[in-house]
């Protein structure tokens, strides 16, 4: 999963830096550098989106694949009768 961070320097700077994972990273949190966190935005699709809006978006996915996994395997019971 990749990912967006925007930080924001000791003295007022601010900037982004794309990442790989946010392991150990919160919106709030000071790293070892100085730099303060002030958002992340993770990436699904071509979009980057807040940490609501992406996981609305997983969650979703979950059960609509859930849905047709269901879907499937009742076409395929019944087929075979």
């Amino acid at each position: 999963m990749s990912c967006i961070i925007t930080y924001q320097k000791s003295n007022g700077d601010i900037f982004y830096r794309p990442g790989k994972s946010t392991y150990g990273k919160k919106v709030g949190d000071e790293t070892s550098m100085g730099w303060k966190v002030l958002d992340i935005h993770y990436k699904y699709g071509d979009n980057y989106y807040c940490y609501n809006d992406f996981h609305k978006i997983i969650r979703k996915n979950k059960q609509t694949m859930k849905q047709k996994i269901a879907n499937y395997l009742c076409n395929k019971l019944y087929k075979y009768r």
